[in-house]
């Protein structure tokens, strides 16, 4: 579970990068590199900490692989549709 948070976390962070690149590339030179490290990292990092959580306890409770995708999704839209997360 923390190798799949370390990924999501570098992908983040890659992410953050790239941004910070394109901003410097067009000349804006205000940047702000606590709202790269709070917002995309921290916020987005633990929330996705929640979902593999999530994702690893109900793959844990459904035996079924294919079932197991089916549920996660479910409750993915639902967190989507309903802004639990």
């Amino acid at each position: 579970m923390i190798a799949l948070w370390l990924v999501i976390e570098t992908l983040l962070i890659i992410g953050c990068l790239i941004g910070i690149i394109t901003q410097i590339l067009h000349g804006f030179g205000d940047i702000r590199l606590g709202v790269y490290l709070i917002q995309m990292i921290v916020i987005s990092g633990l929330s996705f900490l929640s979902l593999i959580a999530l994702s690893v306890f109900i793959h844990i409770l459904v035996n079924n692989k294919y079932l197991g995708y089916f549920i996660l999704l479910l409750s993915s839209l639902q967190i989507i549709l309903f802004g639990l997360l």
